[in-house]
């Protein structure tokens, strides 16, 4: 192998490699993709990762499994993306870093978030013990992001049976409460709840780029549940922080009012989203497909979206 072909990432090599096994040229793949030459040229010398919609047409073509995408997605962006210092972690973390221990995990995670879980009264937070549980036993709906190691970010959302979610948006429950048998699990078809639990981020890392990367692998993982047909009907969120007010209208969310336990010194809101409205978000906005998912399974309705979105 050529030094040169040793720089480049996975994703270059093994389109180069699909494309020229197949006979297509440059411009020639670009023709079926309904793209230009020097896009797929980008792609193949590591200037550019395709967006969202132009995967999803090169997966038809290449028949990349998900799990084959998604490998090649994260060794594309920590090595040649925008934000090469950072990577997306799920549950390998813990077995990785942390050697298989749930608890030093967790713990290792209230650490990282002290700035924002100093705003957060012990009612809110819950113990370590708690948490790990819940961590542990719904690995689907959680994700960190590291920089050389470092917990710089985070965010998780639950699933819970309709009773407890109904508490939690009635603003009367705190997540001291929360337990294994609350939960409900996305391993299958159907509509879920959901309760995001915490989005957080490093105040003290200044790069707009974190909150960037949370969102887009937030969007990643509705997506790949949807693919499965598992959507979210309901989202539900409480906003401790006036960066947490600004930010929850942004994932679309509406203020519905304060959590029980507000008062005037520290005011908690409660946000609210009904998972239709999705794709008229700046999320559904981003990620086209994502937005045609739902859009299909709760209105019928996947209208074309504009081809160009980036985050």
């Amino acid at each position: 192998m050529s030094v040169e072909a040793q720089l480049k990432s996975e994703f270059a090599l093994q389109l180069h490699t699909w494309r020229t096994d197949e006979g297509y040229s440059q411009k020639g793949l670009a023709k079926e993709l309904n793209l230009t030459r020097l896009t797929v040229w980008r792609w193949e010398n590591d200037e550019q990762f395709p967006d969202q919609g132009s995967l999803h047409e090169l997966q038809k073509l290449t028949d990349w499994s998900d799990a084959q995408l998604k490998a090649l997605r994260e060794q594309w962006e920590t090595t040649k993306g925008r934000y090469p210092q950072y990577r997306i972690r799920d549950r390998e973390i813990v077995a990785s870093e942390y050697g298989g221990d749930y608890r030093k995990f967790t713990k290792a995670l209230f650490d990282a978030t002290g700035d924002t879980m100093g705003k957060v009264s012990e009612p809110f937070q819950g113990t370590v013990d708690d948490r790990a549980a819940i961590f542990r036993s719904s690995p689907q709906t959680w994700r960190v992001l590291t920089s050389h190691g470092n917990i710089v970010g985070s965010w998780q959302f639950v699933c819970l049976t309709e009773e407890h979610f109904e508490r939690i948006r009635n603003g009367v429950f705190v997540d001291s409460e929360l337990r294994e048998s609350h939960l409900e699990f996305m391993d299958y078809p159907g509509d879920y709840l959901a309760y995001i639990t915490a989005i957080f981020r490093d105040q003290s890392v200044n790069d707009m780029g974190i909150g960037n990367l949370l969102i887009k692998s937030f969007a990643g993982v509705l997506e790949d549940l949807a693919k499965y047909e598992a959507y979210v009907k309901e989202f539900v969120a409480f906003a401790f922080t006036t960066k947490g007010r600004r930010f929850a209208p942004k994932l679309g969310m509406d203020a519905i009012g304060l959590h029980d336990r507000s008062s005037p010194d520290t005011p908690i809101y409660r946000f609210h989203m009904m998972g239709q409205h999705l794709p008229e978000t700046e999320i559904g906005k981003v990620f086209p497909n994502l937005a045609a998912r739902y859009a299909d399974h709760f209105t019928g309705k996947s209208d074309a979206l504009p081809e160009n979105h980036t985050m």
